[in-house]
């Protein structure tokens, strides 16, 4: 007779679980400081005028990051041309009678007689940024703003002048609101 002995084998298992999280700001940030969303300049042909200014906080973590301020107005057959002129002055269109895409061009070069569209002077001023107007295939006209230290908050202050822009304001542009949109956009490169 034999006899067999055996053993059996046992593993034991321990696992430890440790989960740990880190909160990262944003890699950019914009932020309007300043009120109200909308604002109004007052302007006659007998020369009464104000200004408009609008205040932002742009923040990056990265030095691939810049900031670009483009602009659009709505013409006639319901679509957007950019509303920064050639020398980077703001055109702001009649919001009931829209002006044709020829009154546009005519004024993003301030050539008199242009209808329904009106130029104004346009300036961004900051602390910790660098402006430069610049064309651009993606944003047509179009201002770039880089921080110059983008580990610090940027402010920008964007100024719309009170008085037009010589051969932009005539009797050709009918009484009414007129409106322009200024977009604040942070671009990355890859």
């Amino acid at each position: 007779m034999a006899v067999l002995l055996s053993t059996g084998k046992a593993f034991c298992e321990a696992t430890a679980v440790q989960q740990a999280r880190s909160v990262v700001q944003p890699t950019v940030a914009v932020e309007k400081t300043s009120e109200p969303e909308t604002g109004t300049i007052n302007s006659s042909l007998a020369g009464e005028s104000s200004i408009l200014t609008s205040s932002f906080k742009l923040q990056a973590n990265d030095e691939k990051t810049f900031f670009v301020i483009y602009s659009k107005i709505q013409v006639e057959g319901g679509q957007t041309v950019s509303a920064f002129d050639s020398l980077g002055n703001l055109m702001f269109a009649n919001t009931s009678i829209l002006p044709t895409t020829a009154d546009a061009n005519n004024a993003r070069v301030s050539v008199a007689g242009n209808a329904n569209i009106i130029v104004y002077p346009f300036e961004l001023s900051g602390e910790n940024i660098d402006t430069s107007f610049t064309k651009s295939d993606d944003y047509k006209e179009c201002y770039k703003v880089t921080l110059e230290n983008p580990l610090i908050t940027g402010n920008l202050t964007q100024t719309v002048g009170g008085t037009p822009i010589t051969n932009t304001f005539s009797t050709r542009d009918k009484a009414g609101t007129y409106q322009v949109t200024v977009y604040v956009s942070a671009v990355s490169e890859l």
